[in-house]
């Protein structure tokens, strides 16, 4: 009885070594993908700043060129009403 308790015993430790090792590769599988996402979101990161300058340089040239038009038509109404003027003399 003692030698089948020591069998059980010895299937078991082996069982759990196993375990252990397959949880080792899982570990290191995962510590790898983590590595590999990690340096993803940095480039997204990197990405995302940049777009983000892009933006506001693009926002920037939007409201200079929205700026521009509406002088430009205040500069046309002033000339119209100006030849209007000129028009009635």
């Amino acid at each position: 009885m003692e030698i089948h308790s020591l069998e059980r015993l010895e299937e078991r430790v082996s069982k759990a070594i196993e375990l252990m090792n397959q949880f080792r590769e899982e570990k290191e599988e995962l510590q790898n993908q983590n590595r590999v996402l990690t340096a993803q979101i940095r480039e997204y990161e990197k990405t995302l700043e940049r777009l983000d300058a892009e933006n506001k340089q693009f926002r920037a040239a939007h409201d200079r060129v929205e700026t521009s038009y509406v002088q430009q038509e205040e500069i046309k109404k002033r000339i119209e009403g100006m030849l209007s003027k000129l028009d009635d003399l």
